[in-house]
């Protein structure tokens, strides 16, 4: 209801002020017409429910006539106050136990011609539809055959509007002879012709408030010989690829399952297109397709969002006329682009899924793009989310809707490891609303069912040939007790505040990832076996960070992280540095290597781990998984740092011996920064990279079981070579690009999120 007509009125009359004040020709002609007639609100909606005495304000300058544009209507009754000048309609409208409805009226100024229209809607109990899971189906050409298409809709047959679009094979082939409920049936008539036909049919319904509700079935007949293309293998189609890409020009079929789903939006990482803006149309237009068999796959990448409509199970036909086979090598995968709905010939519900049985070990390039089941698998990290991220850099979605984000970043990662001590990272995109329900991940083991892709993920570093994207949050069935494949022998761990999962949106995770807490010194295992003893100490010696080299780590007094709190609205959760203690360790760039007198580098300084394992026993080894990143949001602490870190161990101080992480095979990994905000810094503009970090990047490591039974054990987390990661002032992906000279003083900031080493 209109109220407050004074202040409307008072509108009017400064709008013909701010006129006659003459400014300029243009607020002349701008406010002329609304001088003489105003109609302040021009769209009302009314409830399904009714509604009575519904108040509309019409200002005017002389004498306005009114007409009902779509002719009057028997639902609403409008009643004038007055004849001439400033009046007011009164609407009246019974209920709705139908499709929402409008009427408009139309007010003319007499003798001006100057007009104004006003909507009235009203919404009803019932919301159209017309949908259908699989709108693709085949007929043969020989004889005269109907396709029964199935389809949901609850809007009548006659208030459907029924057109054809005829792609190939002439017109005048098709006849839409029913549509129901469940179900639409299209008549094809003989096909004379030696080529297939295809022909795109759409029932529409415009609803009362001009909003079009469409479904599009798409027809594909045979030819007169009852050919619709050859059908070829997966390995048949394989071996037509070409790594710039090959245009396939034959009427050729894949038969096989769609193994992802349209309504996930985890099915891709969705890239960065710039600094500040991510292409979040990647994932939905990005879809998987398996054989029947389950041993070969291909990505498929639609043209379009809106033509990957296909559920998890679809058996689909497609011909691959006009779409183009890309092969990739390492690992070697294949995908088919400039895919559209054309190129499909039939689509059914119900196609079975072949589910591998695989180990992580045991994948190989074949397994790419296939659904597979990894066994006696866990989280690596067991508290916090999915994604445990930086909320206010991730995309605006439901789960991150009350942060004001800065829309730049998609998708991070969650380690996983099995019982043999392999590891493999499975991301999520941050669109998923159920990677933050409010119950943490899973705590203890079991299978994780997913696609096996292959992704680059510059903020995270290396990420190895094969990741697994899970469809739903269904892909992770681990139990939710605390068991585990390995034992836990030491934790230096995180701080850790008092997080409820179960009431979701009291607390938001977004820090905490942030920092450790006091190593414990580690968990107790059982009353029979004593405490081990593990103790942290920083060889990097130069201020900012000084600390005696004998001492292990205060990690209370300099490792402490960022505590929480909720705001008083109770929607959103702002991080609070707790200033008792720093958040970082601090240290000077020179400090982390060691120099001869000509100043070349002979050695690394890092993190050296002490520990005893003598009364421990096992045949895997020790499992070492730690998250780690660089900065402190800052551009100021971001700008330099050792790029590439490794972890190393001795026994009894002899060789020291580098282990390989895990899930990358490789001897080093990426540190990446945390973001941050664009600013300025010694006058230079410094934009967000395309290198930053969400979170920690979480890391595995997998120590020979000689280290087991060992009275004196080292473990170092140090520089791996001279490269240094440098901030650039524009956006791109060249970051590693300085090496390390002595006398660069520039502070550097490492931290770590937590330290675990599990036995087996």
């Amino acid at each position: 209801m209109i109220t407050g007509i004074r202040s409307l009125r008072t509108f009017a009359v400064a709008v013909l002020l701010m006129a006659a004040a003459g400014c300029s020709e243009f607020y002349e002609a701008h406010y002329k017409d609304t001088r003489e007639l105003l109609v302040p609100e021009k769209e009302f909606i009314l409830p399904a429910e009714g509604a009575v005495d519904t108040t509309v304000v019409v200002y005017a300058i002389g004498e306005v006539a009114m007409e009902y544009l779509d002719g009057e209507v028997s639902w609403a009754t409008v009643s004038r106050t007055a004849e001439s000048g400033d009046f007011k309609l009164v609407v009246t409208c019974a209920p709705n136990e139908a499709y929402r409805r409008m009427f408009r009226l139309k007010f003319s100024l007499e003798d001006t011609g100057i007009t104004d229209t006003l909507y009235i809607k009203q919404e009803g109990i019932i919301s159209p539809y017309i949908e259908s899971a699989a709108p693709f189906k085949t007929v043969g050409g020989k004889l005269p055959e109907t396709a029964d298409f199935k389809i949901s809709t609850n809007i009548p047959e006659k208030d459907l509007k029924k057109d054809i679009t005829y792609l190939s094979g002439g017109e005048d082939w098709l006849e839409v002879t029913q549509v129901t409920e469940t179900s639409a049936k299209v008549l094809a008539y003989r096909n004379e012709t030696p080529q297939g036909r295809k022909a795109v049919i759409s029932l529409s319904h415009m609803d009362g408030w001009n909003q079009l509700h469409q479904l599009k079935l798409y027809l594909t007949q045979a030819s007169r010989d009852g050919n619709i293309g050859t059908v070829i293998s997966f390995a048949e189609a394989r071996a037509k690829a070409s790594p710039e890409g090959t245009v396939i020009e034959d009427d050729l079929i894949l038969e096989g399952v769609v193994i992802s789903d349209s309504r996930s939006r985890n099915m891709a990482l969705n890239p960065a297109v710039n600094y500040n803006a991510v292409d979040s149309t990647y994932a939905l237009r990005t879809a998987y397709f398996q054989s029947k068999e389950g041993d070969l796959g291909f990505r498929m990448l639609f043209d379009r969002p809106e033509d990957n409509i296909f559920a998890f199970g679809t058996a689909l036909r497609f011909n691959l006329c006009g779409a183009v086979i890309i092969r990739e090598a390492a690992p070697e995968r294949y995908t088919i682009t400039g895919i559209t709905s054309s190129n499909m010939v039939s689509a059914e519900e119900g196609g079975i899924v072949v589910d591998k049985s695989r180990t992580i070990a045991s994948l190989t390039p074949e397994d790419v793009y296939t659904y597979v089941s990894l066994a006696q698998t866990e989280f690596a990290f067991k508290d916090g989310a999915y994604t445990n991220i930086h909320e206010k850099f991730a995309l605006n979605s439901m789960t991150n809707k009350s942060l004001s984000p800065y829309n730049r970043l998609d998708g991070w990662a969650s380690l996983i490891v099995d019982n043999e001590g392999s590891a493999i990272l499975a991301p999520v995109n941050t669109h998923c609303n159920w990677r933050r329900t409010g119950s943490g991940v899973q705590k203890g083991t079991g299978t994780t069912r997913g696609i096996i892709v292959h992704e680059q993920m510059p903020r995270w570093g290396n990420t190895g040939d094969y990741q697994i994207r899970v469809v739903d949050n269904t892909g992770f069935a681990m139990s939710w007790n605390e068991d585990s494949s390995f034992s836990s022998f030491a934790r230096i761990k995180r701080k850790s505040p008092s997080v409820d999962f179960k009431n979701y949106g009291s607390w938001n995770e977004m820090y905490t990832y942030a920092g450790l807490a006091t190593p414990v010194p580690s968990d107790d295992i059982s009353e029979e076996k004593p405490v081990a003893e593990a103790d942290m100490y920083v060889e990097n010696q130069l201020e900012p960070f000084v600390t005696s080299t004998d001492k292990p780590l205060d990690w209370k007094e300099n490792l402490n992280s960022l505590t929480a709190s909720k705001s008083s609205s109770g929607d959103k959760i702002e991080g609070e540095t707790n200033d008792n203690y720093a958040t970082w360790i601090a240290a000077s760039l020179e400090g982390w290597y060691d120099y001869d007198e000509a100043d070349n580098i002979t050695g690394y300084n890092g993190f050296r781990i002490e520990m005893s394992t003598e009364n421990l026993s096992g045949t895997s080894g020790m499992l070492m998984t730690f998250d780690m990143a660089a900065g402190n949001y800052s551009i100021a602490t971001a700008k330099m740092f050792p790029a590439h870190w490794c972890v190393e161990y001795s026994i009894a101080d002899g060789e020291r011996v580098m282990v390989k992480e895990l899930y990358t095979g490789m001897d080093h990994f990426y540190l990446r920064p945390l973001p941050y905000t664009d600013s300025m810094s010694s006058g230079y503009q410094y934009r967000q990279t395309l290198y930053s970090a969400m979170g920690y990047t979480q890391h595995a490591f997998l120590l020979p079981a000689e280290v087991l039974g060992k009275e004196d054990v080292k473990v170092w987390i140090r520089p791996y070579d001279d490269v240094l990661t440098t901030t650039p002032m524009v956006w791109d992906e060249e970051t590693d690009t300085e090496h390390m000279k002595k006398g660069m003083q520039v502070d550097t900031y490492i931290r770590f999120g937590e330290i675990n080493f599990r036995y087996r």
